[in-house]
């Protein structure tokens, strides 16, 4: 509840596993509690940058806005061992309950 995952498109392939939250800090915070490194995709949103505020209307540009404040990353890397990969769904898991 409160997460968008990403569509689910059979045969791609994912560099990375954005999702949707309420509240991004606080998500990012109980996965590092949990041991798992959830990062943020996008960190800031180029139209409400000070550079182009001036020359545009930054509130013309609503989804990058959103996604610079609400998007996470979840590990997807191949490498992952099996215990690591429990732990991503474990941490994901309990932020769900």
């Amino acid at each position: 509840p409160g997460w968008t995952l990403p569509p689910l498109v059979e045969g791609a392939t994912y560099s990375h596993f954005p999702v949707r939250v309420a509240d991004r800090a606080r998500e990012v915070a109980r996965f590092r509690r949990a041991g798992v490194q959830a990062g943020e995709v996008i960190e800031y949103s180029v139209p409400y940058t000070s550079g182009y505020r001036a020359t545009s209307d930054p509130d013309r540009f609503p989804n990058s806005r959103l996604c610079s404040e609400h998007l996470i990353n979840l590990p997807v890397h191949p490498t992952l061992t099996d215990a690591e990969r429990q732990r991503v769904i474990d941490a994901a898991s309990a932020a769900a309950a």
